[in-house]
């Protein structure tokens, strides 16, 4: 079979049931839309609808492609059945000619060769003969039928799944999804959005960052805690943007932003905390050293990933790393995100706030130092 061409797709063509099920709402979208947005996130360039009502169904400014009803043009075309919930990856990788099935042998989706006034006849026809495979059954990999409540179930722990990124750090991965995820599905029959838990983790982060700051045992541990739980709720934005595909041009830019600046905060915040509670002045030259490195850091690493992504992603500037294992790589799976604020609210807990800021500056340096030779590296490339 022929490898996908996503560059020859003329159109993505829903079929829906009869039944309406693809109007069933999961995880904030209904079914119907959830999968034409899939579509066009593999770059099918329209969608094609059977029923004038489904129009208005799809009628939504996240699907940024004409929908239109009727046939779907000539070419290749790729069909959809509606009521299904299928990962983009499976689509993307579906051949030209093959049809990807559900368990009990159904169709849920086809990359086939159409001509011009097809119908639904003649799309049985094409894909009793195409090339069937089962859907498989991975976190990027899956196509499920969402025909009774125990497949509802199914496609919505596939969904949740997917959010787990390649990216994500072994802390992140194994303890902060598990409450993210929890916290996303708690929220989204609310209505929440992206930009709502945006300011949610922002004042979680300058919560964390004031009470660093005070010079009781307490205080800092408790701003430790808030901390951890800053970590723990940034996966909740990009979590609703991905499951209800509200991205925001500048979404990815402002949640890093924010990062940031809480990971900034907190910093300069438990030294100074630091500092009045020994009383001394160490913590405070700690803490102008620390701001001194972190902001170029992050101006080097903006820049970089403003110039190769146009997002505010900075996950790919280590993307291009060979994939040799360097000492520095060791440190700096420890100077993760996610692995090093543990490692702070451990460090509090048991007192070591004065170790803390005393690492500080010397993280920062070494995050300079490592982003200045990946940034000449990614220029010269």
């Amino acid at each position: 079979m022929e490898p996908a061409g996503n560059e020859d797709l003329v159109a993505a063509w829903l079929i829906a049931p009869d039944d309406g099920a693809h109007r069933a709402e999961l995880l904030g979208l209904s079914l119907g839309l959830r999968l034409a947005l899939t579509a066009a996130q593999v770059q099918a360039p329209c969608v094609v609808v059977g029923a004038d009502d489904d129009l208005e169904l799809l009628r939504d400014a996240r699907l940024g492609i004409p929908v239109r009803h009727g046939a779907p043009p000539s070419g290749v075309v790729l069909v959809l059945r509606a009521d299904a919930v299928i990962a983009p990856r499976s689509l993307a990788e579906l051949g030209v000619g093959e049809v990807l099935c559900d368990d009990d042998g159904s169709w849920l989706a086809a990359r086939l060769c159409i001509e011009g006034g097809a119908d639904v006849s003649v799309l049985e026809s094409l894909i009793a003969t195409a090339e069937r495979h089962p859907a498989e059954r991975d976190r990027y990999h899956f196509a499920i039928r969402v025909g009774s409540a125990e497949a509802r179930s199914q496609a919505r722990r596939a969904l949740m799944g997917a959010l787990i990124k390649p990216s994500d750090g072994p802390m992140s991965r194994h303890f902060n999804r598990h409450i993210s995820r929890a916290v996303t599905r708690l929220v989204l029959p609310l209505g929440a959005t992206p930009n709502q838990l945006t300011v949610v983790v922002a004042v979680t982060g300058l919560l964390a960052a004031y009470y660093a700051a005070m010079p009781g045992y307490w205080a800092q541990l408790g701003g430790a805690l808030l901390y951890q739980l800053h970590s723990v709720l940034d996966g909740c934005d990009g979590e609703i943007a991905r499951l209800t595909h509200r991205f925001g041009k500048y979404g990815a830019l402002i949640d890093s932003v924010v990062d940031d600046a809480c990971n900034l905060l907190f910093f300069v915040g438990l030294s100074l905390g630091v500092a009045a509670m020994l009383g001394a002045s160490w913590p405070l030259w700690a803490a102008g050293v620390t701001a001194g490195a972190y902001v170029p850091t992050t101006v080097l690493q903006y820049s970089a990933v403003l110039r190769s992504t146009g997002s505010g992603d900075k996950t790919s500037f280590w993307s291009a790393d060979s994939g040799r294992l360097t000492l520095f790589d060791l440190l700096r799976a420890l100077l993760r995100r996610d692995v090093f604020v543990v490692l702070v609210l451990l460090a509090v807990a048991v007192g070591q706030s004065p170790l803390m800021a005393a690492i500080f500056p010397l993280a920062a340096l070494g995050t300079l130092g490592a982003s200045v030779g990946r940034f000449l590296k990614s220029r010269a490339a």
